[in-house]
């Protein structure tokens, strides 16, 4: 029997709730397909033990040790001296090494970047994207994507300020854009262990019933045989075009397309009573989707949104 232990974020930012082992655990729904089929895997001979940064025992870790890279937060929180993610999670990869010798790194972040100083130190970095032009990591990009890199260089934006959401809010990764000596390291990196990186499922696999339902991740669990509604597209459908997304992502970089798009539909369509653009309320938000022939949907951290997801199911092009 293969044993694999799989590392997750903690349900709460509080370390005051950590306290009761019943909150150590964070089943994000990408994970909750993995966590639905244990049995399945089991059959197979690979059997799975969910983990967290607090039950660690690094003297009993399984044959493969496989880590979600949101742990960041959970590592920052404990390690309050180091406000790097690149150091946070080299230093846990590094001491995850002193143990076992298979680590799978999950880098889960919305951008197709890698950490390059962790590659040696793993067996598989396993990304949800990946650049199909491989060249791409050998070159640097502001805000570690192609179209924030475009935009801080071809308009007059903040440079200094790329603020990433969610488990990654606290924390500034480094930026090496004209350092030569650490670009010519990070491609020597690349380059020796490039064959380690994969692909994994992504966004598009995960459950996302917790936003409409209680949000509770065990409720999902109870919940795992209901299946969200599909609705096939309709020419017929009365709306011409919706563009209901968000503004405030942040960084001016990651909301200077969403503003500049708006900006564009309005003075296209503004005199089109079936056209739906801006922030609407979220109970009205689904019907207008799959009252919708199309949907604008520009990109947030990454190039794949959730809303994508939701737009795909309510129907329209």
């Amino acid at each position: 029997m293969l044993k694999v232990d799989l590392i997750v974020p903690t349900f709460f930012k509080s370390k005051r709730l950590h306290k009761n082992p019943i909150f150590l655990y964070k089943w994000k729904p990408d994970w909750l397909k993995v966590r639905y089929n244990l049995n399945y895997f089991k059959d197979q001979g690979i059997k799975i033990r969910f983990l967290n940064y607090l039950n660690i025992n690094y003297k009993k870790l399984s044959d493969i040790v496989a880590v979600d890279y949101r742990i960041v937060r959970d590592l920052g929180m404990y390690n309050y001296h180091t406000k790097s993610p690149n150091n946070l999670i080299l230093s846990f990869i590094k001491k995850l090494g002193e143990n076992i010798d298979y680590i799978i790194l999950f880098d889960n972040k919305a951008s197709a970047d890698i950490q390059y100083e962790v590659l040696p130190y793993v067996e598989r970095y396993i990304k949800t994207k990946l650049y199909k032009d491989r060249s791409l990591y050998l070159k640097n990009f502001y805000g570690y994507r192609v179209y924030t890199d475009y935009y801080l260089k071809n308009y007059h934006l903040d440079k200094n300020n790329i603020y990433e959401g969610d488990y990654y809010a606290d924390y500034v990764r480094s930026e090496i854009i004209d350092n030569e000596i650490e670009i010519e390291k990070k491609k020597r990196i690349f380059k020796k262990n490039q064959y380690k990186l994969a692909l994994s499922w992504n966004l598009a696999f995960s459950d996302y019933r917790s936003r409409n339902l209680i949000k509770n991740p065990y409720t999902l669990y109870f919940l795992k045989k209901y299946e969200p509604k599909f609705h096939k597209p309709d020419f017929s459908r009365k709306n011409l075009l919706a563009g209901n997304f968000k503004l405030d992502f942040g960084a001016e970089v990651f909301n200077f397309q969403r503003k500049e798009m708006l900006k564009f539909l309005i003075n296209k369509y503004k005199l089109n009573p079936n056209v739906s653009l801006g922030r609407i309320p979220k109970s009205i938000y689904l019907e207008v989707m799959k009252s919708s022939k199309t949907v604008v949907s520009p990109f947030g951290w990454g190039r794949s949104v959730i809303a994508i997801l939701k737009h795909l199911f309510m129907g329209p092009r």
